[in-house]
Order: C-alpha cells, then structure tokens, then sequence
C-alpha cells in the first residue's frame, strides 16, 4: 500500500497545512495610535529637565 516514507511525507503536509491554518488565524493587525496633544508650550516651558525616566539609556526632555 504506502510506503514508510509516504506516510511520513502525507503527515507533515497535513501538520504543515494546520500550522498554516492556525497562523492565519491568529494574525493580528497593526495596533492604530493617537496623537494627544496636552498643551501648546510654546516659549513658555517653566522648568524642564533631561531626565533618563524608563532607563533605557537616552535621555528624556521632561518640561512641567
């Protein structure tokens, strides 16, 4: 009837087509992002600072 490799060959078409099946399914789309204005500052800024707030390594431009 079918041979050991045949078998083997029709078992991973069949996992390679589920995998296939599954992957699509759990494609998500690319996050939408908003833009927040909070205030327009201008030239008047107050106090502002460079400040390395989430530790990544760069510096970050802090005004309040």
């Amino acid at each position: 009837m079918f041979s050991y490799d045949s078998r083997n060959f029709r078992c991973l078409c069949v996992f390679v087509v589920v995998i296939c099946v599954f992957c699509s399914l759990a494609y998500g789309e690319f996050p939408e992002f908003e833009f927040h204005l909070i205030d327009r500052i201008g030239k008047q800024m107050g106090q502002s600072s460079l400040v390395d707030v989430d530790r990544d390594g760069d510096l970050d431009w802090i005004t309040g």
